[in-house]
């Protein structure tokens, strides 16, 4: 069984104010546990001022995290706060451990090396693995997923993206590993023994979803060339969408949501760009004779969503604490009060522990219709991870 406290600091410059914030609140002298590790998500300067290095020296156990656009828990959310959440067991143990720099040509091996090295600290095989991902133009959260998925032989893989505030997110967004921060680094956190997790993951209002749904006819992983026959483009335009838009980025993309055709719920993905031989990049993998349908988020949609999410995780029995990351382009779009998403969510937890962070990416199984759980990667989606 996993428990949770919540810290945060908003003092970024006086290293050792910040520190005293956060060890204050977790009171560890006053906490019982063989094991622990604390995640941090947090404003990119507090890595620059030394505040996340010196967190990790002046507690005993290790750390790992990421930059995130902004972050919350019970007592406190905002752009610039350092959040920091500790997870510590008696019948669970912990292991952490940062790749080398990645690129598209070595990812497979280096997701490779860095599972290895955290399993063998851990002394066992990991029943649930915590997953930071860096944002990259070249490489995809999604392929990061699926090899991790296929080394870990499918068990519970839940985590993020780093991001930042800039528009492009990964101008300064850093993943985090004791005293290491990079930028195209992940960091992996593995668990040995009873994890005992449940997720929620939710996208898009049932409203916001056409209802017209197509087959993806031609694809290679995450580069989806052809629906119902059709050139994506030539497909995307007949349902209406002015793909002309696609030029200027993502963010005026429609998400797909995909139906794997598996038993699983659909998940969104979004385009992140266009070949030039008019092909769509996906965030997440989509395979030929996947459904799909074009769908649409505003703020309300949004928040309706949050609300959900919530009513879903209150039907979650003895609840010890709660991670919950939403994507950064759901932020963007709550424009201009950024923090309405985050003030539902602080409203909602009341005494439980509880973590919400902005990704640039969502990591989080999703369930089979007999209950088997199947990782995946998600965007403009709500997901959160439930311990009891």
């Amino acid at each position: 069984m996993i428990k949770m406290r919540c810290a945060y600091t908003t003092e970024i410059d006086d290293v050792e104010v910040a520190v005293g914030d956060v060890v204050r609140q977790l009171d560890l002298e006053n906490c019982s546990f063989k094991n622990a590790v604390g995640l941090v998500h947090c404003y990119s300067e507090y890595i620059e001022t030394g505040v996340v290095k010196a967190l990790y020296e002046r507690l005993p156990f290790e750390v790992i995290g990421c930059t995130t656009t902004s972050g919350a828990c019970r007592d406190e959310g905002g752009n610039e706060v350092l959040i920091f959440t500790m997870l510590y067991s008696d019948d669970v143990s912990f292991s952490t451990a940062m790749s080398e720099t990645i690129t598209a040509e070595n990812i497979e091996r280096t997701v490779m090396d860095t599972h290895a090295r955290a399993k063998s600290k851990l002394g066992g095989d990991p029943s649930f693995i915590m997953a930071f991902f860096p944002l990259m133009g070249e490489v995809s959260g999604g392929q990061f997923l699926e090899k991790l998925d296929e080394i870990s032989g499918g068990i519970p893989i839940f985590g993020t993206v780093s991001c930042d505030h800039s528009v492009s997110g990964r101008e300064e967004s850093q993943t985090i590993c004791n005293d290491q921060a990079h930028q195209n680094t992940a960091a992996l956190l593995l668990m040995k023994g009873d994890v005992n997790a449940k997720f929620t993951v939710i996208a898009l209002p049932e409203h916001s979803i056409q209802q017209q749904k197509g087959i993806v006819t031609d694809s290679e992983g995450y580069v989806v060339k052809s629906v119902n026959g059709l050139p994506l483009l030539e497909y995307l335009e007949s349902l209406g969408m002015h793909t002309e838009d696609l030029k200027w980025g993502p963010a005026l993309a429609s998400p797909f949501m995909v139906d794997y055709e598996d038993g699983t719920r659909p998940v969104a993905l979004l385009m992140y760009g266009v070949t030039p031989e008019g092909d769509g990049v996906y965030g997440g993998s989509i395979p030929t004779g996947a459904g799909v349908t074009l769908g649409s988020l505003n703020r309300e949609g949004i928040l309706q969503t949050t609300q959900e999410s919530l009513g879903e995780i209150m039907k979650v029995e003895h609840i010890n604490g709660i991670l919950a990351y939403s994507c950064r382009g759901r932020y963007f779009i709550l424009s201009p009060d950024f923090a309405s998403e985050t003030r539902i969510v602080r409203k909602f937890s009341g005494d439980v522990p509880f973590m919400f962070s902005y990704s640039g990416g969502e990591i989080c199984p999703v369930y089979s219709e007999d209950g088997k759980l199947k990782n995946r990667f998600h965007n403009y989606t709500l997901i959160a991870c439930v311990f009891s």
